[in-house]
């Protein structure tokens, strides 16, 4: 061999040795379920890439422009790939008393955590049934006092509309007194047109005789008189159907009004109940309102308290591992929800 071969293999063999430390020191940093799975992964490949080139199958496809495009690696790999749980280290954890300690101090503090957070939203829930349920009785209460006066106010309508329809019905019984006076006025005025004769006496011939002397107007019926008392006749065979119409009219008017009335009574009792439905959807926004801001700072806590426990499983498990010289495995983290 010439000295410029022995240059170059000695120059091979420093760089293999520099490559083979290097993937010693790789290997030793990683954990033992690490290496499991990268040998394992390894042994996969070889063993698919044997498979694949004693079938004839190519490694990989050409595209169309002619590059090579390598074809899907099998599930096998993919679970190959996945870490490993060392069984053994996983019973060392679980055998440490220092581990199980701080296991159960966090999963009491877990309890404690969700607990307070029940019982917390559970008062807030009770305190908005609470005030709900007295706002629907201050309501109940407002809507019967209501309710009564809207009985007496139309109770107290219809008094009045009584008295009204018995005054008009005594100014028709004092109009059909008048025109039946003047009905027999009219007819003692045109049944003697002139004064009546009275018996024959000395007396009554003695102011006869002094009456001559005094000049006496004579009363004539004309046409127009008869008319007048025909006109009074009929206003007084018409006079009770006027009379019925014109309280059927004013009981028209009062049934509209007393109606009118209770319609914006109605109306008020339901501006009563949309405020009182306001009321309650007031209330509900409030609470939800709390409940979100409750839920959102245990959310805060809880991310605290999760980071926390696995800082602390963490120490744990790293103490155990230098005490004992033996790798641990991590137990699954705590996590502050319920189940």
């Amino acid at each position: 061999m010439s000295d410029t071969d022995g240059k170059r293999h000695r120059s091979f063999k420093s760089g293999l040795r520099k490559m083979t430390g290097f993937r010693r020191k790789r290997l030793s940093g990683l954990s033992t379920s690490s290496v499991i799975s990268i040998q394992g992964h390894m042994a996969g490949t070889t063993k698919d890439e044997a498979h694949l080139a004693s079938s004839g199958r190519p490694a990989s496809i050409r595209s169309g422009d002619g590059r090579s495009v390598p074809q899907a690696l099998p599930h096998k790999q993919i679970y190959d790939s996945i870490p490993l749980v060392d069984e053994q280290a996983l019973q060392r954890s679980l055998d440490c008393e220092e581990i199980a300690l701080i296991r159960t101090q966090q999963l009491e503090e877990k309890r404690r955590f969700l607990e307070y957070q029940t019982n917390l939203i559970k008062d807030l829930l009770a305190e908005r049934d609470r005030r709900k349920a007295e706002a629907q009785r201050e309501h109940q209460r407002r809507l019967a006092e209501q309710e009564e006066r809207i009985e007496k106010a139309v109770e107290a309508l219809e008094a009045r509309q009584l008295e009204d329809e018995l005054k008009q019905q005594k100014d028709h019984e004092a109009e059909k007194r008048a025109i039946q006076t003047r009905l027999k006025h009219m007819e003692a005025y045109c049944q003697t047109p002139s004064p009546p004769q009275s018996p024959t006496n000395p007396a009554f011939e003695l102011r006869a005789s002094v009456d001559s002397m005094r000049s006496l107007p004579e009363r004539h019926v004309t046409q127009q008189h008869y008319e007048n008392l025909a006109q009074a006749y009929h206003i007084r065979d018409n006079m009770d159907g006027l009379h019925a119409s014109k309280i059927n009219v004013l009981r028209g008017k009062q049934k509209k009004t007393l109606q009118n009335f209770i319609m914006k009574k109605e109306r008020e009792l339901e501006q009563m109940e949309r405020a009182h439905k306001a009321e309650l959807d007031s209330i509900d926004v409030e609470y939800a309102s709390q409940e979100a801001e409750i839920r959102q700072e245990f959310l805060l806590k809880r991310t605290k308290l999760e980071a926390r426990w696995k800082l602390q499983a963490l120490v744990e498990k790293t103490k155990a591992e230098r005490s004992t010289g033996l790798k641990h495995e991590g137990l699954p983290d705590v996590i502050a929800a319920e189940a």
